[in-house]
């Protein structure tokens, strides 16, 4: 199957990688497992023919894990590429982050697709004339994908979610984390199904909460570790050898959206700490706002 075009970017990073040292993280252990359905199984490889993979992101934390995948991409012995990345609609007058590192890579534009919405019929046709899609991968893509979506990638698609699922299914999982106090969180490369986070978990990485920590870093860190889990995991699941196990529907906890509404801080009716969690949850998204009435006394 033909890659596409080389560039002189690429050459550069194609050479730094026979410099690097590659090494892996340790498997997990003491996992229950079972075998993916369909899309992780019966998987025959070809010794020379590369994985076709469709990446779905748009923020920063999504074009870091997106600039992961290409580098290993461009590794000697690689058996995968990027076929195709699809953003959310931005400003026009800018790209995404995701935009910016696929173009940095070289991706051609006919490759980079930003549909208003994923439900789009006539975006399917343009990916499956890209030929045959093994893996579909997305982080923080923001959207819901349909059914038709989801029957594309011959393995399934994995997602990056910035919690310990079952805990904190949903939109703001950070934020919710955060906001609550917690100590512990982390990330989970879980299979995408049509309902909302409740695939079967491939891997988890615990992230220890520092009681500073504020969202946009920790939402950093978070995705840092789901990419390490993927770049970990990859080899197995286009090997059809992944192995997951369903998630505890009886422990499962839902985060909803965050509001506008919720900015406000009343310091008569919350503790200190309190105060301080919503604070740190918000920043990056909107800022916690609270009045002070002094007195002359």
């Amino acid at each position: 199957m033909a890659s596409y075009g080389t560039s002189v970017y690429k050459c550069k990073q194609i050479a730094k990688t026979f410099k690097c040292n590659t090494n892996t993280s340790r498997p997990l252990e003491g996992l229950r497992h079972f075998s993916f359905p369909r899309s992780f199984s019966n998987v025959s490889d070809h010794a020379k023919e590369k994985h076709n993979i469709i990446f779905l992101g748009t923020p920063t934390f999504a074009a870091d894990v997106l600039r992961d995948l290409f580098e290993d991409s461009l590794s000697p012995g690689s058996n995968f590429q990027i076929s195709a990345v699809i953003s959310r609609p931005t400003n026009k007058a800018h790209l995404s982050p995701v935009e910016r590192v696929a173009l940095d890579y070289g991706l051609p534009r006919s490759r980079l697709f930003c549909p208003t919405s994923i439900t789009e019929t006539s975006l399917l046709a343009p990916l499956r004339d890209l030929g045959p899609c093994s893996l579909a991968i997305t982080a923080a893509y923001g959207a819901l994908l349909p059914n038709a979506f989801l029957a594309l990638p011959k393995y399934g698609t994995l997602n990056i979610h910035p919690s310990l699922l079952p805990k904190l299914r949903g939109a703001a999982p950070v934020q919710r984390s955060l906001e609550s106090g917690s100590r512990i969180t982390g990330a989970s490369l879980v299979q995408t199904v049509l309902k909302c986070d409740a695939g079967p978990v491939l891997a988890q990485a615990s992230v220890t909460v520092d009681p500073e920590v504020q969202a946009p870093e920790l939402t950093d860190r978070l995705f840092r570790a789901g990419s390490r889990l993927l770049r970990q995991h990859l080899p197995e699941v286009l090997a059809g050898r992944a192995k997951a196990w369903p998630q505890d529907e009886q422990a499962v906890t839902f985060t909803k959206k965050l509001a506008k509404e919720e900015c406000g801080l009343d310091f008569g009716r919350t503790s200190a700490w309190e105060c301080h969690n919503k604070v740190r949850a918000l920043r990056g998204w909107r800022e916690a706002r609270g009045r002070f009435v002094l007195l002359d006394m």
